[in-house]
């Protein structure tokens, strides 16, 4: 399996290489093919350049022709009908300069046999027309000195080797666009007989891997049917399982529902009982509550004794003649007033029964508070006044202003908080809020 995979890859590998490869010579022959029409327009202009560089340097020998029959009709016919020419190759003569002048200037060919050309045959044309002056005045010795030196046939030479010149240059000029152009067209072919010598073998592969592709293709529908046959067996065998599995859960359905309807009828009875214990909690906590007034009621009735017999001790203090024993007795109901260790603590649990968490709390937020302040926190918490405190506590009043300015520093308070309105709102808050934490 592992060498058809790799024989697959390189397969693909190879198809796509050739066809790289042809997409790469499609590009070089448009390239290619571009190139030689540009340079046909080329050659086609140049010929035409050509062409008409050579009927311009053939028009020059026109010139002299004319002058010369023009010239020679008129002396011996002594008739004007034969000037015209003569006139023609004036008014002709700059356009044929031009026409030759331009084209040649563009294929960068050397003008100064043009030049040269050009002066003679103004010259020549200027000679005829003095000629034919000498001749009109009839001073016919020095129109026969000039005709003698024949001037016509040395100009008649000069254009011959100027034209032999410039054909042979127009000449070089087609032979080498012409080998441009012929070996722009061996490359096209190159590159054509490339193209199909790759392609026709591209073809025949992707041909013959195609038929395998089908055949293959042809194969997995074949094998596809029999699965498909295998598998309506199976399906037919998995349906009489999933009935069968079927018809047990159903039964196990209705045995988990009479369960549940059993779980139900419990779920409700529970629910009936967390209702009742609810109830009975409430009813606790509010007794509890009661409890909790009538402890503090009991509280503020002791401290008005306490304030009496403090009062009535005063008094005795200011006779000179005491009775001790009176000071004892009053000594004694102060000492059972005041909030004892053993009373402390059944203060405590009544009062966390009504405010739950809130002694955690203080702990939770000040792990260092002391158990006194801890206590005068919980007086706080109840509205006793600092006199009350005092009398609860066995201490002065003083004291207990001392123990309420270390306790405002145990909370971290400013000098605009108010420790009795924080301890009533902030740590019942605090406590409804971290009670999760705290627990």
């Amino acid at each position: 399996m592992n060498s058809i995979h790799i024989k697959s890859l390189v397969n693909k590998y190879l198809l796509g290489v050739s066809v790289a490869i042809i997409i790469l010579l499609l590009s070089a022959n448009i390239v290619v093919s571009y190139h030689s029409t540009h340079i046909m327009q080329q050659n086609r202009q140049l010929q035409e350049q050509t062409e008409e560089v050579k009927k311009a340097v053939f028009q020059s020998l026109y010139l002299i022709h004319n002058a010369d029959l023009a010239l020679r009709g008129y002396v011996a016919f002594k008739d004007p009908r034969y000037l015209p020419p003569l006139q023609f190759a004036y008014e002709d003569k700059d356009s044929i300069f031009k026409t030759i002048e331009v084209p040649l200037r563009k294929q960068n060919y050397s003008m100064i046999e043009f030049d040269r050309l050009k002066d003679s045959i103004n010259t020549y044309l200027d000679q005829c027309t003095r000629m034919k002056d000498l001749f009109d005045r009839n001073q016919l010795k020095e129109f026969t000195q000039l005709a003698k030196e024949d001037k016509g046939y040395h100009l008649w030479l000069q254009y011959d080797r100027f034209n032999k010149a410039v054909c042979l240059y127009e000449d070089t000029i087609n032979e080498q666009a012409q080998q441009r152009y012929n070996k722009a067209q061996d490359t096209i072919h190159l590159v054509q007989f490339m193209l199909a010598l790759l392609s026709v073998p591209t073809l025949l592969f992707t041909a013959f891997h195609t038929y395998k592709q089908v055949a293959t293709a042809k194969k997995l529908r074949d094998a596809e049917w029999e699965n498909a046959r295998l598998l309506a067996g199976h399906n037919e065998k998995l349906e009489a399982i999933v009935q069968e599995r079927t018809e047990q859960i159903l039964i196990r359905k209705q045995e988990l529902k009479a369960q549940y309807e059993q779980i139900c009828l419990q779920n409700e009875e529970l629910s009936r009982q967390r209702e009742e214990l609810a109830r009975q909690n409430l009813a606790l906590t509010e007794a509890k509550r009661q409890q909790l007034e009538v402890y503090t009621q009991s509280i503020m009735e002791k401290n008005e004794i306490i304030e009496v017999i403090q009062n009535k001790l005063e008094q005795f203090k200011s006779i000179q003649q005491v009775d001790y024993s009176i000071i004892e007795n009053f000594n004694t109901i102060l000492k059972s007033s005041i909030l004892t260790e053993e009373s402390w603590q059944k203060f405590k649990t009544t009062f966390e029964a009504i405010y739950p968490h809130f002694f955690a709390t203080l702990r939770f937020h000040y792990p260092h508070i002391t158990s006194a302040e801890q206590r005068l926190a919980a007086l706080i918490k109840l509205n006793l006044s600092v006199k009350e405190c005092a009398n609860m506590l066995g201490i002065s009043p003083e004291s207990v202003k001392k123990s309420r300015q270390r306790l405002r520093k145990r909370l971290q308070l400013t000098e605009s908080e108010n420790i009795d309105i924080f301890i009533q709102e902030f740590l019942t808050t605090a406590a409804e809020v971290n009670k999760d934490q705290i627990a």
